[in-house]
């Protein structure tokens, strides 16, 4: 029943007008399935997504191999500037394995990894096809257990990544029409970084952070000039989260009226969290585990969210955009919250910019800004290892009311250098959150890629403690065009197994290294 009303929803929506750790998957495709990158051309392959993320697609490279195989088109500065849609890149956790192949290429790889206690081969098999404006990626990752540290579990092959109707969803890492700069974008796969409108209440959403749960989402967007939206899907199979935004630019027919005029955009945001749980069942500050270590809800209730908000194309050039927006946002109808904020983006050359967001934000009591966060999936269960993200906000351990910032900047440097930074403050204990991504192509014949997500701290004091940390490093060598090795460190999320059947989240670090060809057909 709760699968058929979030369908009736989205098909309501659409008729009126969108870190995961350890799965071998998708290609993300940050510029697609978060907040995109339209001035890099249309949709093609990204860099993005650690271990968690095979494939990734970047609109820098057109429809090009990341690894140089065929040259990167050339490219101008737009006209008229990029005001009229000036989303910020991706902070995908992309770890730079060689899972970036367009279409008409694969990958065939084998690792040694470390998940949790134990210690597996991985092999994994990849392909792209294109069909016109459709790619489509079958892939069959496996992992066979080698050493099987306590708790033992007996198995062969990782039960964890098949003991749920959703994992079998990883058998087709994605499913993508056209690109994001395009008027009609579609993807379905593992969703990372997600972003809807302006972040106010679905902000760099992750849908899989847990290594044992693997969630293949959807996300599209629609823009016809005069009216637009976009809507996102947590998970096909076993759905829970549902945001959608539809916006109209009412003077867009105007056409002798000033630019700013014209595309001023009027946005309303309404979704939930339909099941977000409110009480989990808890032994030795840890939660109880069903058999497929998912923790058990004893109380679970809707967070609605809604949202309205403007924003202004102030000024579009080809060098330098200028967009003012303001969100107003009320997270369960309980409290409210005011964002004020610009997009400031300079484009020094066709590929090299500079993208800044900087906001204001006043956090009226019982608002928590950007609810659905990065790490989300482990928050609505365990909010700053305590009880669930919802319950917190309803009896005031977080939602204060307060006056903070938010800041993401993204420097990009052609294909070989990228830095992102993301902070923020939001008031009360453990109010600041951090995260930044530095990655470097192509040096030579390698590449590296850091990673580091820092979510609820209080100052310099503990910004690397343990827990609620989550970080990689990723090392490849191509060897020859085809040939390659890489290994990939990450401090990832995971409810912990114990012998008695019960749990507890927290992060843990694991490895991988190996080896790959790429394939071209």
């Amino acid at each position: 029943m709760r699968w058929f009303s979030l369908c009736s929803i989205a098909l309501a929506w659409v008729a009126l007008g969108p870190v995961s750790a350890a799965a071998a998957e998708p290609e993300p495709d940050p510029a697609t399935t978060a907040e995109p990158d339209p001035e890099d051309g249309a949709g093609g392959d990204s860099d993005g997504g650690v271990e968690i993320v095979p494939i990734d697609t970047d609109p820098d490279v057109g429809n090009t191999d990341l690894d140089g195989v065929e040259p990167v088109p050339e490219k101008e500065l737009p006209k008229d500037g990029m005001a009229h849609r000036p989303g910020m890149p991706a902070v995908d956790r992309d770890m730079l394995s060689p899972r970036q192949n367009g279409a008409g290429r694969g990958r065939a790889s084998v690792e040694i990894a470390h998940i949790g206690e134990d210690t597996f081969l991985d092999l994994d098999f990849i392909y792209v096809f294109k069909v016109d404006a459709w790619r489509i990626a079958p892939q069959l990752p496996i992992r066979l257990r080698l050493i099987d540290e306590d708790p033992e579990s007996g198995g062969l092959i990782r039960e964890e990544d098949w003991d749920e109707p959703s994992d079998w969803a990883r058998l087709l890492s994605f499913v993508q029409y056209g690109s994001y700069d395009q008027p009609f974008f579609f993807r379905y796969g593992e969703l990372n970084g997600v972003t809807i409108g302006h972040g106010s209440l679905v902000n760099r959403y992750f849908n899989t952070v847990d290594v044992d749960h693997y969630q293949g989402g959807l996300f599209a967007n629609f823009d016809a000039d005069f009216a637009g939206g976009e809507v996102m899907l947590d998970n096909l199979f076993d759905p829970e989260i549902l945001v959608g935004r539809a916006y109209v630019r009412p003077f867009s027919g105007f056409d002798s009226w000033a630019r700013p005029a014209r595309l001023l955009k009027f946005g309303v945001t309404a979704g939930a969290d339909f099941t977000a749980p409110l009480a989990v069942s808890t032994a030795d500050g840890g939660v109880y585990a069903h058999p497929d270590w998912r923790p058990v809800v004893l109380a679970d209730e809707v967070a609605g969210l809604f949202s309205a908000d403007i924003e202004v194309p102030a000024v579009s050039t080809p060098h330098f955009d200028l967009v003012p927006y303001t969100d107003f946002a009320t997270v369960d109808g309980k409290g409210f919250g005011w964002h004020l904020g610009t997009y400031v983006n300079i484009r020094f050359t066709p590929t090299a910019a500079l993208r800044t967001r900087l906001e204001y934000r006043f956090q009226g009591k019982g608002y928590e800004p950007g609810y659905v966060s990065p790490f989300y999936e482990i928050q609505r269960y365990a909010h700053l290892s305590g009880d669930p993200k919802l319950a917190q906000l309803r009896d005031g351990r977080i939602g204060k009311q307060h006056s903070g910032f938010y800041l993401e900047s993204d420097l990009k440097v052609d294909r070989a250098f990228r830095l992102t930074v993301l902070y923020s403050t939001r008031g009360g204990a453990r109010g600041q959150d951090l995260l930044t991504r530095l990655r470097l192509r192509d040096i030579g014949p390698v590449s590296l890629t850091l990673f580091l997500g820092r979510i609820g701290f209080d100052g310099l004091d503990n910004l690397f403690a343990a827990d609620r940390t989550v970080w990689g490093t990723s090392l490849r060598l191509n060897l020859t065009d085809w040939l390659y090795v890489n290994g990939t460190v990450v401090n990832q999320w995971w409810l912990k197994h114990k012998d008695d059947g019960t749990g507890y989240f927290e992060t843990d670090t694991n490895f991988s290294f190996g080896a790959g060809i790429m394939l071209q057909i």
